[in-house]
């Protein structure tokens, strides 16, 4: 009976040995493989940064801006207003247009900025995702 323990106890020694080494084998090319990775995605991410850092002054430049034409109406408006009711002038009223059309452009690409901003990160959290998964994966 204790032949037979000895026996099993040499052949698991045996494949665990033989694992071990494929293990230090493959982790070697891992390894490898993440640097590439690495060094690949370190070029992609300063253009990431750069392209985030333009769209985030995008946005700000039309963030700023429709708050400064808030600003501006909040003086204005109710003294144009009553100007307006006493002169009764519809030139005027129709002129109140072009700033409200204004508003609605710089608030369209404060949006659009921020859309680009969340399309960008989407595509770097699929990236981290993928890379994550490649490192993950055994090799062949």
């Amino acid at each position: 009976m204790s032949a037979k323990i000895d026996n099993l106890r040499n052949e698991l020694r045996t494949k665990v040995n033989e694992a071990d080494k494929t293990a230090e084998r493959s982790g070697g090319k891992r390894q490898e493989h993440k640097r590439e990775s690495e060094s690949q995605c370190k070029g992609a991410a300063c253009l990431d940064r750069e392209q985030d850092e333009e769209a985030k002054s995008r946005a700000a430049a039309a963030d700023a801006k429709m708050k400064s034409w808030v600003e501006e109406k909040k003086v204005m408006t109710q003294d144009k207003i009553m100007q307006w009711k006493e002169e009764r002038n519809e030139q005027e009223a129709r002129g109140a247009r072009r700033p409200l059309e204004d508003y609605a452009v710089a608030a369209i690409q404060f949006a659009g900025a921020a859309f680009d901003e969340a399309e960008r990160a989407t595509a770097e959290a699929i990236i981290a995702r993928i890379d994550a998964d490649s490192v993950a994966a055994p090799s062949p």
